[in-house]
């Protein structure tokens, strides 16, 4: 699980507790100008391939945490339960897509989309 936050004009995902291993991160940082849209997407988090590792951790149908390739370009995952699941796309930035799971989707949705309006 992450916890999401703004910090000036930045989205900073925070890793939480063990998926620090697992992920082989402890924090993402993206300007807020390379955030196409956020949404929540447990059916996204729920497919199988989640691309290749690299490096991280898949064990399919109970957790995935981790930076993978497909060929659509650099994910970050990090989701143990897909109704949780929130997707961001963005552009400009190494990865194409942070898929992760949050305490309250609804209320991360809200918060970064509000974040996107105001920044510059």
């Amino acid at each position: 699980m992450v916890k999401l936050s703004i910090k000036d004009d930045t989205l900073v995902v925070f890793v939480l507790g063990s998926h620090k291993f697992f992920a082989l991160k402890t924090q993402l940082l993206v300007s807020l100008s390379h955030v196409r849209s956020i949404r929540h997407d447990p059916g996204h988090a729920e497919r199988w391939w989640h691309g290749i590792k690299m490096p991280g951790t898949d064990i399919p149908g109970f957790f995935v945490a981790g930076t993978f390739w497909t060929s659509d370009g650099w994910r970050f995952w990090d989701v143990r339960h897909p109704a949780n699941a929130v997707t961001i796309e963005l552009h400009d930035e190494q990865l194409a897509e942070i898929i992760v799971e949050v305490e309250d989707p609804e209320a991360a949705v809200a918060m970064i989309n509000e974040a996107i309006k105001r920044a510059p």
